[in-house]
């Protein structure tokens, strides 16, 4: 179908299916973008939302607690709300929240763990569905009280406990 972006987004020009039709219901896709160089990893978030059936309107949220060092300055000034603007302007539909380079340190380290808590318990009450990619689905797993296991390199995918890849790294 099409993505609604906010006029002059740099997805806007890159063959995205884009739609202006304010008419139409939307799902408000509520965005929290925690990943460095935020505005690089957009599209691999935007690209299979415009895929999507129905109109999607993403919803760029920064965290107030976070500092984005990496990441370009009037991009985010530009694109991202904090939450309260978000779901001021209307409710979400959805929420996905992205990864971050800090799957390492304890929870209890990572310095706008607070602030997601908070948006995550909103969402829980308020929101029909919530996705946590990487990092992001460590998180609601935590909260959920499901441990985080480290393991000596990097897994991707979901693994069978039986699976011998798995046992491989146990």
């Amino acid at each position: 179908m099409a993505i609604v972006l906010p006029e002059g987004h740099p997805r806007e020009r890159s063959g995205v299916a884009w739609s202006d039709d304010l008419a139409r219901r939307r799902l408000r896709i509520g965005i929290i973008n925690i990943m460095p160089r935020l505005e690089a990893y957009e599209p691999y978030l935007l690209d299979p939302l415009a895929r999507h059936a129905e109109v999607v309107e993403p919803v760029f949220v920064r965290l107030a607690s976070h500092g984005y060092h990496s990441s370009d300055r009037a991009h985010l000034e530009r694109f991202y709300r904090t939450f309260d603007a978000a779901i001021s302007e209307a409710p979400l539909d959805g929420l996905i929240v992205t990864g971050a380079p800090v799957e390492e340190l304890p929870f209890e380290q990572v310095h706008y763990l607070r602030e997601l808590e908070d948006i995550l318990g909103y969402a829980r009450r308020h929101v029909v569905t919530t996705l946590g990619l990487c990092w992001g689905g460590l998180l609601i797993a935590h909260l959920l009280g499901i441990g985080k296991r480290v393991f000596a390199r990097k897994l991707f995918g979901v693994f069978d406990p039986r699976h011998p890849v798995y046992k491989t790294y146990v």
